[in-house]
């Protein structure tokens, strides 16, 4: 367990982003934290909780990476579609979480959306959607109307095979 010398302090200066600074002695090292608050009052509830976690041992990880948030949510109970688990594991193996941006994100879509796998269940998809929608017609189309129904299939399959990012709620 960490041991905390004196009550720490709350700079009297702001940085950049115009948040307070925290400032505790943890095993004799002097240690700097951000409050992420402009307010004075809850910079110094900050530094209180800081305290406290110290106190309870509650250590921070910046070194986090994508394995050990992959496992933590397997072992919640929670599934990920086989192909989809294997995309992932190749294109984000051994990186940090903090290397994972938006840029990346969109990079992984482009990844997976052009996956060869994903090319073949959407071509898959297309002719069976093809031929359902032929089928309820329950004649034999016309060109015009062949044409819509492929027009249709083809947009169908792509709007449901595009890696989409999760909706916030």
């Amino acid at each position: 367990m960490a041991a905390i010398s004196g009550e720490g302090y709350i700079s009297n200066k702001v940085n950049q982003a115009g948040t307070y600074y925290m400032f505790l002695v943890i095993d004799g090292v002097k240690q700097r934290k951000s409050t992420g608050t402009k307010d004075e009052h809850d910079a110094a509830e900050k530094l209180e909780q800081w305290k406290v976690e110290v106190k309870a041992g509650v250590k921070e990880e910046t070194h986090l990476r994508y394995e050990k948030i992959r496992d933590a949510y397997l072992e919640s109970g929670k599934h990920i579609q086989g192909s989809i688990l294997e995309d992932l594991n190749m294109f984000f193996k051994n990186r940090y979480v903090r290397s994972i941006t938006p840029t990346v994100l969109k990079k992984f879509r482009e990844f997976r959306e052009n996956n060869s796998v994903v090319l073949e269940f959407k071509e898959k998809s297309y002719q069976q959607e093809l031929a359902v929608r032929t089928l309820k017609l329950g004649r034999k189309p016309s060109r015009k109307e062949l044409k819509q129904i492929e027009a249709d299939s083809r947009q169908w399959v792509e709007n449901a095979t595009k890696a989409r990012p999760p909706i916030a709620a």
